[in-house]
């Protein structure tokens, strides 16, 4: 209790006829409802309103302005967001953290393109970004939205703004990665094709798969791997239909290469070097694959074994036509499109006479 006012219970009470316990039990009374009631008084000033514990519980910053620009309340977040106290912010002008506003007639026309009607029934979820700034003069990128209340002395605004700095990044990112995919595949020199293995079709693909399967891009990516495939493979077994696991250990993340005879639209075969790796896609399973065609190296490695072993058969002393039937036989391989023969002069040089010719008809 204050001290003047217990001096006045005390002086009151001497004039009068109560008895000194008397006056010391009435003190204790009122004293006690004195400190009950000045303690109240002070929660009720101290404490949060309901009110005011939802709106500190946003995890967005959220702020009431004026018409003119002033801010009237802000929760707690918006402290956080730009390193101000309430009753810092509280009072500013909005444009002293949100710049973009000063460029416009009013408050009103700046927010137009963010603003929601409260009464609308459909959900709208989208916003639009503005650049804020930060005490520390720091900008980031905000989501903002907002909203107009009729208050008895004129309009008041209710804006949120989101912080998606780092979303933005994300975002920004992402795209560069993206477009640095996208120009490895492009500038890549070999065929490169990515597989929907669930779906079984070709996904994406380069200018070079176009050009190695004589497909347009359209065509190709209604393909699959069966589209662009032999019926069968070199050592005679199926294309497809036999259990090779290519696909499935690629999945399980192998990085395998292996050689494939693939096809082109006109159905001419084309021996290829095939490199399958699992692509990161969420849900998807997809499968990059890069392909090589690697017929110059068959022809060439053709032509090295062929005349590999007709060194050798001269070397072993073989017969004269063996080793010209040989000779043939190696030049064929070249391309399937060859017919080799071997003539010789007779002694006058007059005429030729046909020695070898594996190829030809009789």
């Amino acid at each position: 209790m204050h001290k003047e006012l217990r001096d006045k219970i005390k002086q009151a009470t001497e004039s009068s006829a109560i008895e000194k316990p008397d006056f010391i039990e009435l003190l204790r009374l009122v004293d006690q409802h004195y400190d009950k009631m000045e303690a109240t008084i002070t929660q009720s000033l101290t404490s949060t309103t309901p009110l005011e514990a939802i709106f500190d519980s946003v995890t967005e910053a959220l702020f009431s302005v004026s018409e003119s620009g002033i801010v009237c309340s802000c929760n707690k977040v918006s402290t956080l967001y730009f390193g101000l106290t309430r009753d810092q912010l509280i009072g500013s002008k909005i444009e002293h953290i949100l710049p973009e506003a000063k460029k416009h007639q009013s408050l009103e026309r700046f927010l137009m393109p963010f603003m929601t009607n409260l009464d609308d029934t459909q959900l709208r979820v989208e916003g639009g970004q503005v650049e804020a700034f930060r005490a520390d003069g720091a900008s980031f990128i905000a989501e903002i939205h907002a909203s107009e209340l009729e208050a008895g002395q004129g309009k008041v605004f209710v804006i949120s703004l989101r912080d998606v700095t780092g979303r933005q990044e994300a975002q920004t990112a992402l795209k560069e990665n993206e477009e640095r995919f996208r120009a490895l595949i492009e500038n890549a020199p070999e065929a490169i094709v990515v597989l929907d293995v669930d779906a079984g079709i070709f996904v994406d693909a380069n200018d070079q798969a176009c050009e190695l399967f004589n497909l347009s891009r359209q065509r190709l990516l209604a393909a699959g791997p069966e589209q662009v495939s032999p019926e069968q493979q070199p050592d005679g077994t199926s294309s497809f239909g036999v259990a090779r696991g290519y696909i499935t250990r690629a999945l399980e993340g192998e990085h395998l290469t292996f050689e494939w005879t693939h096809k082109d639209a006109q159905g001419d075969e084309i021996p290829c070097e095939v490199r399958l790796s699992r692509l990161p896609a969420g849900n998807q399973n997809l499968v990059r694959g890069s392909i090589t065609d690697i017929s110059e190296r068959k022809r060439n490695e053709t032509t090295a074994f062929a005349q590999n072993k007709i060194l050798e058969m001269i070397a072993a002393s073989k017969p004269y036509d063996r080793i010209l039937r040989a000779i043939c036989r190696c030049v064929e391989r070249v391309s399937d499109d060859f017919r080799a023969a071997v003539m010789q002069f007779d002694p006058q040089r007059s005429s030729l006479q046909l020695l070898q010719a594996p190829g030809l008809p009789d």
